[in-house]
């Protein structure tokens, strides 16, 4: 009926009055929202007009268009509304544009950086969805390839035969051939007959980029119907040329009358079919989603809950004038996360998706069996009742300032190193999101020292389905470090927005304000196995370092400088090669060039913290360490360092310690005075510090200046015992009663 309307107003060669223009774009408007591939031919319609009507005048002409382009957006924007109100972004009619995208135009393995795309500063200002931008970088890089997968598509829709046909459609075809013919006739190249020309052309378009085999041929025929009509040109002229008696002609009517008759019939007969489902298919839905709708009503649900099986987002009623009937179809991970509503209300969880699938191991498994209709109805209190309270967790109630509040956390007991943990969290919004947020669980040392032995992050539940009536129940898997030490460690949870340097949400914890919040603890046992080695280590050449039952398998490559008296930083990876190892210690050496030992220390394996006795042959585990550099080794000279393991006693169990680096210590040389009588005992100085070092004199140049100004301050010190690291000296400027600096 639109294009029809479209070209019967090219035809006038004249514009039309106001109120038919309006109407006109109603029209127009609300087929793009019945049919969504109908938009794209809308601004060609609307050009073909002005070139149509510009006889008479330019100006009127403009203006006509305009009100039919008022009308256009006057019928689309309370679909747009809607999917507003619904998802929170703009969408005007249809938002599965890059799922259809990458279903028919999949880039080969290994083409695409995923990571690359999320961080691509184009993409993210246009905020485009994940397949949308796997497609554009697919022609981006690989133009050729993108228009291979182009063809066959083009060729099913003109009923060639494309990637799923078993060989070529005639009645398409023959009519593709025809339609090609026609433009042989001066007819069918006038202005008023182009509407038909780009309306089919669009839908080539369309059918191509989103739409193709996937329903067979349902999707092409809506092209073919005014491909049809002009096609009909062809034998309509060539039956002009004969002759055709007088009585014939006067059935041609009765002809016309009865294939109105019959097609006004077959619509009836659709409509009659669909007329049970009238107030779902008005409202976009089908399916599944009409099915759920549909139970939403009769036992009154305030929410719809659609699981995805494959965790990509759901949107339904996007095609179709929706209204405000159901405006909260809301789409979940279950593997990832389960809403549970507000205690007062009543929910629809549509499972139909997961059909075929162990519902135990997916958060569901909490809801219950689903009915035939892969449906569970449950009001808010009995879906937290059943899925909420986790046993054996630990109650946390930690509040992320404007962002959400951690209730409780699961977490195993133990597990062995290298295996993940099955964390789960009830967890609920405070506001609703406009950035995704990110919640991460991190297995740390005891020892605060910032060390990481396992992490889990991950965006639980998508911004825009945020909801503060709704809790939460997620799963957050935690990968853990294989040759983590075996030990009891502390798991810490935090939540920040997943832009890039945006800073994290901060919650109060015990009276201050804090990044992470402890959330329990977790053992983790010796891992085992033949494992590939951590990314920041190097593995020791052979023969390397053997006794005692371990073996010293690689190493974090060591600074090439350390100042003297600063720490020295290692990372070393240790394998059982027996079963209880008897080395207990383990040695550092630096040498110098000539052979003479310039350090010597020897430290507890592991730092002391696991009793060697409990590893097992195969065992694996990653030791962190911090050696004090004498202040008394050589400076500005390269030094060997090497290692060597021993026993209790503190003789060596390895053979030959081995050589695993270089080290060059750097310094200044010191004037060291001779200490004065009493010196050692504080006096002879202005002061004295720790018995270790004192203060023989200051001068502070100037005495007096202004406020911003800088002043030189001289110390002369001394040292009263030999210190075997270094210490920082502060100064502070103070106040009169000498309170505050």
């Amino acid at each position: 009926a639109s294009l029809i309307a479209v070209v019967a107003v090219a035809l006038l060669a004249r514009p039309i009055a106001w109120w038919p223009a309006l109407l006109l774009g109603l029209l127009l408007g609300l087929t793009a929202i019945s049919r969504s591939q109908f938009l794209l031919f809308v601004p060609f319609g609307l050009v073909i007009l002005i070139l149509a009507w510009r006889p008479a005048g330019t100006a009127p002409a403009l203006a006509t268009v305009a009100l039919v382009l008022v009308g256009v957006v006057a019928a689309i924007a309370p679909v747009t509304a809607r999917n507003w109100a619904v998802s929170g972004q703009l969408v005007p009619i249809s938002a599965s544009g890059g799922a259809s995208l990458l279903e028919f135009h999949r880039p080969p393995a290994g083409l695409i950086d995923q990571a690359a795309l999320q961080n691509d500063a184009l993409f993210n200002a246009l905020h485009l969805d994940t397949q949308t931008r796997t497609v554009l970088a697919f022609v981006r890089q690989d133009p050729r390839g993108y228009v291979a997968t182009l063809v066959p598509l083009g060729a099913h829709s003109l009923g060639l035969q494309g990637r799923n046909d078993p060989g070529i459609y005639w009645p398409f075809f023959l009519t593709v051939l025809l339609y090609v013919g026609s433009f042989g006739l001066k007819a069918t190249r006038r202005l008023h007959v182009w509407p038909i020309h780009a309306f089919v052309l669009t839908h080539l378009v369309v059918l191509m980029l989103f739409e193709a085999d996937t329903y067979g041929y349902r999707l092409v025929v809506p092209m073919y119907a005014p491909m049809a009509v002009v096609a009909a040109q062809v034998p309509l002229a060539v039956l002009r040329r004969l002759q055709v008696p007088p009585g014939r002609r006067a059935l041609a009517p009765a002809a016309a009358g009865l294939v109105v008759a019959v097609a006004a019939t077959m619509q009836a007969a659709s409509v009659a079919g669909g007329w049970s489902e009238r107030e779902t298919a008005f409202h976009g839905l089908g399916g599944m989603a009409a099915h759920a709708a549909a139970t939403a009503d009769r036992n009154r649900t305030d929410l719809i809950y659609v699981a995805s099986v494959d965790g990509t987002p759901r949107r339904y009623g996007a095609g179709n004038l929706p209204g405000l009937r159901y405006p909260w179809f809301k789409w979940f991970d279950p593997s990832r996360s389960l809403p549970l509503p507000a205690p007062a209300d009543r929910a629809v969880y549509a499972l139909g998706e997961l059909d075929g699938h162990a519902l135990d191991n997916l958060l569901v498994g909490c809801l219950g069996a689903p009915d035939s209709a892969g449906e569970v109805v449950l009001d808010g209190a009995g879906a937290r009742d059943a899925c909420g309270a986790l046993d054996g967790s630990t109650r946390v109630g930690a509040a992320f300032d404007g962002v959400a509040q951690v209730d409780a956390v699961q977490l195993p007991a133990s597990a062995e190193a290298g295996q993940a943990l099955p964390a789960e969290l009830v967890w609920r919004p405070l506001a609703q999101q406009s950035v995704g947020q990110q919640v991460s669980l991190q297995v740390e040392d005891d020892a605060g020292d910032g060390t990481q032995w396992g992490n889990g992050t991950l965006e639980l539940y998508p911004a825009n389905e945020w909801d503060p009536s709704e809790a939460l129940l997620s799963r957050l898997p935690i990968a853990t470090d294989p040759t983590a030490i075996p030990q009891t460690y502390q798991v810490t949870l935090g939540i920040g927005p997943m832009k890039q340097n945006a800073p994290p949400a901060m919650a109060t914890w015990k009276g201050a304000r804090v990044e992470r919040v402890p959330v329990g603890s977790v053992a983790l046992l010796p891992g085992s196995g033949e494992r590939t080695l951590p990314a920041d280590m190097q593995p020791i050449e052979p023969p390397g370092l053997v006794g005692g039952g371990l073996e010293l398998r690689a190493m974090r490559p060591l600074a090439g400088e350390a100042a003297a008296g600063s720490q020295l930083k290692l990372g070393m990876l240790w394998r059982a090669t027996l079963d209880a190892p008897t080395a207990t210690q383990w040695e550092l050496r630096f040498v110098r060039q000539n052979g003479e030992l310039a350090q010597r220390t020897a430290l507890p394996l592991l730092g002391g913290r696991l009793q060697l006795a409990q590893l097992k042959q195969g065992n694996v585990v990653r030791d962190e360490e911090s050696v004090l550099v004498d202040s008394r080794v050589p400076s500005n000279e390269p030094l060997n360092v090497e290692i060597g393991l021993l026993d209790a006693s503190g003789q060596p169990v390895s053979g030959q310690p081995v050589r695993v680096g270089t080290l060059r210590v750097t310094g200044r040389a010191h004037d060291v005075q001779p200490i004065p009588s009493g010196a050692a005992d504080g006096n002879g100085g202005e002061a004295s510090f720790g018995r270790l070092m004192q203060l023989v004199s200051d001068k502070l140049d100037p005495q007096q200046t202004r406020a911003g100004a800088s002043v030189k301050v001289q110390l002369h010190w001394r040292g009263l015992a030999e210190m075997d690291q270094a210490y920082k000296v502060f100064v502070h400027v103070l106040d009169p009663g000498a309170t505050q600096v």
